[in-house]
């Protein structure tokens, strides 16, 4: 988004003098012709140069109002276009939740027109950004496992779900994830692994607080606050775009090494529940080399649910959560 800087260019001209004394006819006329000659240079480069830089003054102006109105047009994605889905809850029980409340799913913010895999064709109709909207309210009403929250895409301000506490009682999930939680542990737990759950329903309130601790740290080592924030948010989501706040995702590591770091993926744990995640319904979320995808770095140990069949489909093809979305909208795959 940066705008050109106009360069003025110093041209110089040789100016021929002639010794005082007398001078021929000839030489005078031979000197006047060549002023004249000079003289018309210098206009042409004028003309020339009032030109280039008019047309280039038009240029910056027309890059800076495109800067301005991808701005604005971004502001009211994230601020008004707030998708209105149903007003039934995420979890049995209660009422008023907005399941399907998230910003606007515009044709950038997802993979792309088409995944990666090849599999939309060259002549599938292209939705509008209204019949995109529509398809996914009608999506996130029958399947909300699939609702997707990301650095584009936030929760609504009134989204809710209903917990239930976890065996080790200290975490909680979403009620209809649960059983899929507890038996995806406890399967593994057969094969002799131990697991251990760091990071599962997490407030907006708390997403702040762990934001703010991190841009904190990086402020102390010299850092800009805008600086901080752009690199704390490669890993820590900002409040309101964390999929923690769904009851939806899990940080799970291996018992006997809990750091989050590369050493996580080598463990037991974490391959076996690359393995067999998706029997479970759960999925890598976020994917080596997909960083440009779903805005964060590899997490190995980062699973959310999204349903057995969703999540079959997604970690056999090796693509992420928007990728799916993004075949569902082409129409290249159905969702039942």
């Amino acid at each position: 988004m940066a705008t050109g800087e106009n360069r003025g260019k110093n041209i110089q001209h040789a100016q021929h003098r002639e010794q005082k004394g007398g001078k021929s006819y000839s030489a005078k006329r031979k000197r006047y012709l060549l002023g004249n000659f000079v003289k018309m240079e210098i206009l042409i480069v004028i003309v020339l140069a009032a030109f280039f830089l008019g047309r280039k003054t038009g240029l910056d102006s027309a890059a800076r109002e495109a800067v301005a109105n991808r701005s604005q047009n971004s502001s009211e994605v994230q601020g008004n276009n707030v998708v209105q889905g149903s007003n039934q809850q995420y979890g049995a029980g209660q009422e008023g939740a907005s399941v399907g409340q998230i910003d606007v799913l515009d044709s950038s913010s997802l993979a792309g027109s088409t995944s990666n895999n090849g599999k939309a064709g060259s002549d599938t109709k292209e939705l509008t950004e209204e019949e995109r909207l529509e398809k996914l309210e009608t999506l996130w009403d029958e399947h909300p496992e699939l609702i997707l929250v990301n650095k584009e895409h936030k929760l609504s301000d009134d989204y809710e779900v209903e917990l239930k506490t976890l065996p080790d009682g200290t975490n909680r999930a979403c009620v209809d994830v649960y059983d899929a939680l507890v038996a995806m542990l406890k399967a593994g737990r057969k094969e002799g692994l131990s697991f251990e759950i760091c990071s599962s329903y997490r407030s907006v309130e708390r997403q702040e607080e762990l934001l703010d601790e991190d841009i904190d740290e990086l402020r102390r080592k010299g850092y800009t606050y805008l600086e901080a924030y752009e690199e704390a948010t490669k890993d820590t989501m900002p409040p309101g775009y964390s999929e923690h706040a769904t009851g939806l995702a899990f940080d799970i590591v291996a018992l006997d090494y809990q750091m989050l770091d590369s050493r996580q993926k080598n463990t037991d744990e974490n391959k076996w529940l690359r393995e067999h995640c998706a029997e479970y319904g759960f999925i890598l979320r976020y994917p080596d080399d997909k960083e440009e995808i779903t805005g964060i770095t590899y997490e190995s140990w980062h699973f959310r649910y999204v349903g057995p069949e969703a999540a079959e489909y997604i970690m056999e093809n090796d693509i992420t959560l928007e990728e799916y979305l993004e075949e569902y909208l082409a129409g290249t795959m159905d969702i039942y």
